[in-house]
């Protein structure tokens, strides 16, 4: 198996598929789909080709925290990215407006 530090992890935004995962590992491992929500978000999160469903299954619980710790960093540095842009386009907007004749 590829170490899990070297697994590469999607920087998409956080999506549905996320949400409903999440919603079940809020309510911890007394959920019966707990394992499986697990499941869902790390393989939904984990874009690597040389990473199987088999290689996520066979997660440790301190691997489980690494790669949820990567997960998690990837997300938040992409929401930053994303805030940065939306800000950047809101300043470029006003200066053009500003900037126009009347």
């Amino acid at each position: 198996m590829k170490p899990i530090t070297e697994w590469n992890v999607s920087t998409q935004l956080w999506t549905l598929r996320d949400m409903m995962a999440s919603e079940v590992i809020k309510r911890g491992p007394q959920s019966p789909t707990f394992a499986h929500a697990l499941f869902d978000l790390i393989t939904g999160r984990v874009d690597d080709p040389d990473v199987s469903d088999e290689d996520v299954k066979n997660l440790s619980f301190d691997q489980l925290s690494v790669i949820s710790d990567r997960i998690a960093q990837k997300m938040i540095d992409s929401l930053r990215s994303e805030i940065a842009m939306s800000g950047r386009a809101s300043i470029d907007t006003s200066f053009n407006k500003d900037s126009k004749p009347s």
